[in-house]
């Protein structure tokens, strides 16, 4: 019992946390797009959401800037990155977790008894019972987000072929909120720094002002190591 209760002090603790970190604004921006894209339609019109919430559209910004709120395949359609489900009312977000906490077990239990063998997307059908093919098929994006997966195939096309690789890490974790608040930070953190790079460098490499003289420079690299070669 001392056990349950100091592991649930520590996850009061981290949510408290990440909570402070993000500020009231974005929390409660968090908890409204939770509702458009997960209670709602499943589709966020952001232009139209940002009209709606103007007074906070710099909060918006940043939270698409740190990849909290991210932009989809397709470039019309959002989501939120599953780092930001542990910050959300949990009144919203605990049917999510409890059917996310059934995947979640299922992958732990194979990582245990078969570690890196792959894992099929039917045999999790196979397994959870309570839960059915199209709720499977929205969870399977936010486990994968999350890291849970170390290797798995594009969303986009998921069947019941499809393969995954579960991840050890899920080994050490309790729950899903319990593997979210452990290593979300480790994933995430380097992605955003990756995409926010790759952005900044093909910006500047494309820029109509930067790319000709790219190309002169270049030119005059291939001329001057021919030159010498002669």
């Amino acid at each position: 019992m001392i056990k349950i209760h100091n592991e649930r002090s520590v996850t009061k603790k981290k949510i408290k946390q990440k909570k402070n970190e993000l500020g009231k604004n974005k929390i409660f921006l968090l908890n409204e797009l939770f509702q458009e894209i997960y209670l709602k339609n499943k589709e966020l019109d952001l232009s139209k959401f940002r009209v709606q919430h103007k007074n906070k559209i710099e909060d918006l910004s940043e939270l698409e800037w740190n990849r909290v709120l991210c932009k989809g395949k397709d470039k019309d359609s959002y989501y939120l990155s599953a780092v930001a489900l542990p910050a959300i009312d949990p009144e919203l977000t605990e049917k999510l977790f409890k059917k996310l906490d059934i995947v979640f077990a299922i992958l732990q239990s194979h990582y245990e008894a078969k570690q890196k063998e792959r894992i099929t997307f039917q045999y999790i059908i196979d397994n959870s019972e309570l839960l059915n093919i199209s709720e499977l098929i929205t969870l399977i994006p936010i486990l994968a987000d999350a890291g849970v997966f170390s290797q798995y195939p594009k969303i986009e096309s998921l069947d019941t072929r499809s393969k995954f690789i579960v991840e050890e890490r899920v080994i050490n974790a309790n729950s899903f909120l319990d593997f979210l608040l452990r290593y979300e930070h480790v994933t995430e953190f380097w992605r955003g720094i990756f995409t926010r790079s790759k952005d900044a460098i093909k910006g500047f490499v494309t820029n109509k002002y930067v790319y000709p003289l790219l190309l002169i420079f270049v030119a005059e690299i291939i001329r001057f190591y021919v030159d010498h070669m002669k």
